[in-house]
């Protein structure tokens, strides 16, 4: 027989769900960086979407209220306005041309995660630790690792073969895996998936098949990045950091997270003509011209050429002989995904780590509402045992998803596109080997 602790009781979970909801959306991880805050009075679509702001890669939406557990949501984008202009006295009335719509739908699930926060009153008795505080302060790490772990997976088009305690969601190939991912995980379109090689960066993710240990991060490849963003038919949107003075005169391309070992590679890196310094000097004078600088401009940062650098928490990377999901040139109009086998002569030590560079409007944090709380989060407890044992209960209604729309090139051919995200992989050695 147990005994189940209610809402009105003296654990009392209203205070506790808000605390969580505020600590998973403002904890500092990579995904609280990534996302702008809530809109303030006069942005009055957002408001009525209830948006945060769309000049960062993240986009927080709330416009979920009305919907319950499993529900989908639209997110809408409108192509740029194309064509010729009419000019002198030539008739203007019936000429209007049409904007084209591109949507996609994403959904939301609950997620929970159980702790047995006392398992006895004898353990009770004899830890000086608050047992239940510990459990509360456990749920408040946890789904924020969570919620960043499904967004990487999701930006990046690919689980990838990393392991360890801070990594909350199963393998690709595991049975629960699309479950836990609630939307699907879309490998990167061909326009959007770029593969170091040597000096030079390939596009499409075929050129896995080739890499080998040489194909690591170069000081040179920013500039062959930013050479490749200025080529693309349907641009990345740049960054527009709040408080940023020189966001319209010199507009940053996007913000590139670099796996911990590719950092390394790259800051200790000397290509002929490149200065470290000078990149970090860069970021540092840009960061001081906000006055209050924004969290993505904490920490270790480089940027040059408009291309703001850092180093991610956490990173997906695959083995040498994995197989990953891509989308070749002769998919491109379709996104259909084959599968491309990683070079098994990669090298001794040697693994592939995938990069991402974000401009605005990356991925979508959707945020619903609980039922059982009214907020996002929910916390509940029971005590069982005739009151000897305690379990603590955390559950977050949410879900990402990267944001893919199909846009019209200049054939007039749509092609679908991972809207904010380029993904660039190189060869890194892993750390000990």
């Amino acid at each position: 027989m147990t005994t189940q602790v209610t809402d009105k009781s003296a654990f009392a979970l209203k205070q506790q769900s808000v605390a969580l909801t505020a600590a998973a959306i403002k904890a500092p991880t990579d995904l609280s960086r990534l996302c702008g805050a809530a809109p303030k009075q006069g942005e009055a679509e957002q408001i009525v979407k209830q948006q945060s702001n769309p000049g960062l890669p993240g986009i927080i939406v709330k416009d979920l209220s009305a919907a319950k557990s499993g529900t989908m949501v639209t997110i809408e984008a409108y192509d740029v306005l194309g064509g010729e202009p009419i000019m002198g006295d030539e008739m203007r009335e019936g000429r209007g041309e049409n904007v084209d719509i591109a949507s996609m739908e994403a959904k939301i699930d609950l997620a929970s995660k159980v702790i047995n926060a006392v398992p006895g009153t004898m353990i009770d008795q004899r830890t000086k630790i608050n047992l239940r505080g510990m459990a509360m302060a456990q749920l408040m790490g946890y789904f924020p690792r969570l919620m960043w772990n499904r967004a990487l997976v999701h930006i990046a088009g690919a689980r990838g073969a990393q392991r360890g305690k801070s990594w909350h969601i199963p393998l690709q190939s595991a049975q629960n895996f699309s479950k836990v991912m609630i939307n699907p995980v879309l490998a990167p379109t061909y326009n959007r998936h770029l593969v170091i090689d040597g000096a030079n960066v390939v596009q499409g993710g075929q050129q896995l098949a080739n890499i080998d240990s040489t194909d690591g991060w170069k000081l040179g490849h920013i500039d062959a990045i930013a050479e490749y963003l200025d080529s693309l038919e349907f641009k990345l949107q740049p960054l527009r950091v709040p408080g940023d003075p020189a966001a319209s005169d010199s507009p940053i391309r996007g913000v590139l997270f670099l796996d911990p070992q590719a950092y390394a590679q790259l800051v200790t890196e000397a290509t002929a003509g490149n200065n470290i310094r000078a990149w970090q000097s860069a970021a540092i004078e840009r960061a001081n011209q906000m006055g209050q600088r924004h969290p993505l401009f904490r920490g270790d940062i480089l940027m040059w050429n408009k291309i703001l650098i850092r180093s991610m928490e956490h990173s997906i990377c695959f083995n040498p002989g994995d197989t990953v999901k891509h989308i070749s040139s002769a998919n491109r109009y379709t996104a259909t995904e084959t599968d491309v086998q990683v070079n098994g002569g990669l090298g001794n030590g040697f693994r592939v780590t995938r990069s991402v560079l974000m401009g605005a409007q990356a991925f979508a944090s959707l945020l619903g509402k609980n039922s059982s709380s009214g907020f996002t989060a929910a916390f509940k407890e029971r005590v069982y045992d005739y009151g000897s044992k305690h379990e603590a209960m955390g559950e977050w209604m949410g879900a990402e998803a990267k944001l893919r729309f199909s846009f019209k090139n200049a054939d007039g051919i749509l092609e679908p596109t991972d809207h904010g995200i380029l993904v660039i992989d190189g060869a890194v050695k892993a750390v000990g080997q």
